[in-house]
């Protein structure tokens, strides 16, 4: 199965990632998903100035119980001027 969002970008916010990829857990699972995004400093503590943001960590959840995950890996492969991003389903 291949799917493809509209383009995501590496500093978006958790609703902006959520609509770009809430179509994937539609389609797959005929479920809606919630996203939090947490932001961290280069000392690995979570910041709130986006001065400081090294890292952003997305935590996606699937709003229907499911038996399994519902996707066994994310991979983003960043190039100069964008990324991409690729889910592997579980089956």
């Amino acid at each position: 199965m291949f799917w493809k969002s509209e383009e995501i970008f590496d500093d978006c916010s958790a609703w902006d990632l959520r609509n770009r990829i809430n179509g994937y857990f539609s389609s797959l699972w005929g479920s809606d998903i919630t996203v939090v995004k947490v932001d961290y400093d280069a000392m690995d503590v979570e910041t709130a100035d986006p001065a400081l943001v090294v890292k952003s960590v997305y935590t996606v959840t699937l709003l229907k119980r499911i038996n399994g995950p519902s996707f066994a890996s994310a991979a983003i492969l960043q190039d100069v001027v964008a990324a991409t991003i690729t889910i592997d389903v579980p089956f």
